[in-house]
């Protein structure tokens, strides 16, 4: 028995192969070359010596029957985990915004799951990532509404307005209609579950991807804290950001496949909302290195979120009653490695 996991040089994917190596299951990543895998075998086999790894090529993940060969030589795979898409924002360079995004995710869903279901009787359980993105389209509305696993997200392409963040948003709405849709048509053999998290945040497996500009999800809280004047004294109230630890979010797609009550399931797996002044207090709490060369803020007053909960409570008890870390300690880690990594924070305004 081993697990597929797809997109495995992912921030995501490298920590929930992490988590699943950890745990004693063999593992087959997917990677787009060899280049992409050489240090995450590297790290892999020094830290879990008896640990059962491999890492196969798939360069284009929209063709047809990309996974087919994979899946063909590995008849041992008993689950998949897809966490591969593109999330290339702020790397458009001219290319047409709907081939970055929305074709990639939809495909990429869509060849996984048609080659598992016509190669692949033996798989149990396909999981695959989604976001709370999905469940949504209005995050930023002040409102006092409740967020639930049930939700879904209404926007249209067609409203993108060019907008990257906006784009790479609604195509996980797309993906996950996409492939729901193509589950049901399909009458399939096998379980599938998302994993619908929040903003996923948290350190990078290895300290060599940590770039000047991270990840999607990181850069989110990192940006929030550049774009902040470092005289600012008034509460920066905006953004707000339902949050997730990356540890959670990958311990989660593991419980998708081990845990009966979270198969065949949509699992919103994020904590609550917390806003740019909660990350600046974390900061200058905990970093003393950057006091005084990023924002303070009005760190004396208590949050003032508007934007609703989010609910999961049953999904944290079928996980027999799972604590998720706190915010807290997610923003730590993420700038520890950072600030260790880069030295600093590039505000951009030190006005």
């Amino acid at each position: 028995m081993s697990i597929l996991v797809s997109g495995a040089n992912g921030f995501l994917a490298a920590h929930i192969t992490d988590d699943l190596l950890k745990h004693g299951y063999p593992v087959i990543g997917t990677v787009r070359s060899k280049a992409k895998s050489d240090p995450f075998l590297k790290h892999f086999t020094e830290k879990y010596p008896d640990a059962k790894l491999e890492y196969e090529i798939v360069q284009h993940i929209t063709e047809r029957d990309a996974f087919t060969p994979v899946l063909q030589k590995h008849p041992e795979i008993k689950y998949v985990i897809h966490t591969a898409a593109s999330t290339a924002i702020g790397a458009l360079e001219g290319q047409d915004i709907k081939d970055v995004f929305l074709t990639p995710a939809i495909e990429g869903s869509l060849s996984i799951l048609r080659s598992v279901h016509e190669h692949a009787p033996q798989v149990k359980n396909v999981v695959m990532t989604s976001s709370i993105a999905a469940t949504t389209s209005d995050f930023y509305a002040q409102n006092t509404k409740v967020y639930r696993a049930d939700g879904w997200n209404e926007i249209k392409w067609e409203d993108n307005g060019g907008d990257e963040t906006l784009a790479y948003a609604i195509s996980k709405v797309y993906a996950e209609k996409a492939a729901r849709k193509f589950v049901k048509d399909n009458n399939v053999s096998f379980k599938f579950t998302t994993v619908n998290p929040g903003i996923v945040v948290g350190p990078q497996l290895l300290d060599s991807h940590c770039g000047k500009v991270l990840n999607i999800s990181n850069q989110w809280m990192l940006g929030s804290v550049e774009d902040v004047k470092v005289s600012a004294t008034e509460y920066q109230a905006f953004p707000t950001f339902p949050v997730v630890d990356i540890v959670d979010a990958a311990v989660f797609h593991r419980l998708a496949f081990e845990n009966e009550k979270l198969s065949d399931q949509r699992l919103l797996v994020s904590g609550s909302f917390i806003d740019t002044q909660q990350i600046l207090n974390v900061l200058n709490k905990n970093f003393p290195q950057v006091r005084g060369k990023v924002a303070k803020g009005d760190d004396e007053s208590a949050p003032k979120l508007t934007n609703g909960i989010v609910d999961i409570h049953e999904i944290l008890e079928d996980a027999d009653n799972y604590k998720l870390i706190p915010y807290e300690q997610s923003l730590i880690k993420m700038f520890d490695q950072y600030l260790r990594v880069h030295g600093s924070i590039d505000v951009k305004d030190t006005n």
